[in-house]
């Protein structure tokens, strides 16, 4: 279902909930319907948390097929993450109505602390909607913590403490963060009470104002392997391995100057000892991966901590990814991604794999933006090692080198990540090949006119090309394409890419094999 709009309301963000299934619009029962998944529509729209989840055709009962019901936990980010119905014919339904919701307009767009005895210390507020409200200590964790301390650009997570606020107050009842996000508004977030019997209690953090100035790691083999160690406040500590990942290992061996990490840390065996439990003076430390060093991390503090899951070890390569090319692919710019690893080609794991990813692996190769990253072995599986089990990039660095985690065991990875639609470099344009049954996705459609692209059908002479100038004025919400088949031709591509009320974008269609202006 990746597909969901609202209809009948007062804009993008409230009315009827309509989901795009078997080639048709069709609409939700209201039977299962509640805030949790009202939550997860609204974030998949992109409009801020919900407020009502209604019932009752409140926006009108709509047609086609009925999804039986959705049930989310509310922290998942697209409603096919949630556990799904059976879809029925409107007329097997009986006396089921259709599920509307209310959105706000936008989510959180900024984090302050008040009343502390610092920039770094003090009750957490959240502006959401263009209205400060503060967060529900019920449902506000380290991990949240840390993640106001990042943002405020102040070090570790020292504390959280909690504040009695008084009655009225509004606020934010449910937040959830993994802990690697760099901004609270890349957290989950639901403006409803579980327990309206709970009183009001708010979140306040304390941060440090120092923050971590260098890591080391101790072993026998150098730089690239050993214990993680911390320096902070003039002492140097170990850090707990509860929560330490693949994200944490990629940025320690990226800082190191090391390759690849060699092995997953989800497999690593735990070796029991005799040795005494050892104290840490940090508990945990969270990394998106894609980030250059420690300090840049969420970091948690608990001094003395005792950790019963051992002290965190890295083991980098001592030498990274030296090469990458393109293979399979109808062009240079389009294909299976291959690195040069070991003196020896091996492709690159489809998990996690994104658009960043794709976007360092054009800027190597010599090409323009990214437009797609497929996975799924597009272009074919490729022969040889898989090296690379995931790969962390923000799309800003200039080329892979330590920015993933080699693969250790055989049969760890399914299928090998690919890069489709890599366009050609040009001073003014990229190059985008479509065929002629394409659906682009909006996020695609405002990526390729963002780059003033010139797109054009697979194979180049068989169809129509579009060329588009840069544009004076943003998009219009509504897109189509500028040319269609004139009357002499036999068939009719429903390509939707482009608006047929494209403001100031001049569009041009070559007038082969029966394609015209519209």
């Amino acid at each position: 279902l990746s597909e969901v709009h609202l209809v009948g309301g007062n804009g993008p963000c409230q009315g009827r909930v309509e989901l795009f299934y078997n080639q048709t619009w069709g609409t939700l029962s209201d039977k299962h319907w509640d805030r949790q998944a009202a939550d997860v529509i609204c974030r998949q729209l992109k409009c801020g948390p919900s407020v009502e989840a209604l019932k009752g055709d409140t926006f009108g009962a709509g047609v086609g097929h009925v999804l039986e019901k959705v049930d989310c936990t509310g922290d998942e980010s697209d409603i096919s993450q949630c556990l799904l119905g059976a879809w029925t014919g409107r007329d097997d339904v009986g006396s089921e109505h259709s599920a509307g919701v209310t959105c706000l307009s936008s989510g959180v767009s900024g984090v302050r602390l008040v009343d502390g005895s610092g920039r770094c210390s003090g009750t957490v507020e959240v502006s959401v909607d263009n209205v400060w409200r503060r967060l529900s200590l019920w449902n506000f964790d380290l991990k949240e913590g840390a993640v106001i301390c990042r943002e405020m650009s102040c070090g570790p997570l020292v504390k959280v403490q909690e504040v009695f606020s008084t009655s009225g107050t509004q606020a934010v009842e449910r937040s959830r963060c993994f802990g690697s996000e760099s901004k609270f508004s890349e957290c989950r977030i639901g403006l409803w009470k579980a327990d309206t019997q709970l009183p009001d209690v708010h979140a306040a953090v304390v941060c440090s104002e120092t923050a971590i100035s260098k890591v080391s790691v101790a072993g026998e083999s150098g730089k690239c392997s050993g214990k993680v160690k911390i320096f902070f406040n003039e002492l140097w500590s170990t850090v707990c391995a509860k929560e330490w990942s693949a994200a944490e290992e990629a940025v320690l061996c990226k800082q190191q100057g090391c390759g690849p990490a060699l092995e997953l840390v989800e497999v690593k065996k735990v070796e029991l000892s005799r040795s005494p439990t050892p104290h840490t003076n940090f508990l945990s430390v969270h990394c998106s991966g894609s980030e250059t060093h420690f300090s840049q991390c969420s970091t948690v503090m608990s001094r003395g901590y005792k950790c019963y899951s051992g002290e965190a070890l890295v083991s980098c390569s001592p030498a990274g990814v030296s090469e990458v090319r393109l293979v399979g692919g109808p062009h240079s710019c389009s294909g299976r991604v291959e690195v040069w690893y070991k003196k020896r080609w091996g492709t690159v794991c489809d998990q996690d794999w994104d658009l960043s990813d794709a976007e360092v692996v054009c800027r190597q190769v010599g090409c323009g933006p990214a437009v797609q990253a497929p996975g799924g072995a597009h272009f074919g599986p490729g022969n040889g090692d898989i090296w690379l089990e995931k790969v962390f990039c923000n799309g800003m660095e200039t080329e892979l080198k330590g920015e993933g985690l080699a693969e250790r065991e055989a049969g760890e990875c399914r299928l090998s990540g690919s890069l489709q639609h890599c366009p050609v470099s040009s001073t003014h344009c990229s190059i985008l090949y479509i065929t002629a049954d394409y659906q682009a996705t909006e996020n695609e459609i405002s990526q390729i006119l963002q780059t003033q692209t010139d797109v054009r059908t697979r194979p180049p002479t068989d169809d129509l090309n579009v060329f588009l100038s840069s544009p004076a004025s943003p998009i219009s919400a509504s897109y189509r394409s500028p040319c269609a088949p004139s009357s002499s031709a036999q068939h009719s591509p429903e390509q939707q890419i482009f608006s047929s009320m494209m403001g100031n974008y001049q569009a041009i269609c070559s007038l082969s094999k029966g394609w015209r202006m519209l």
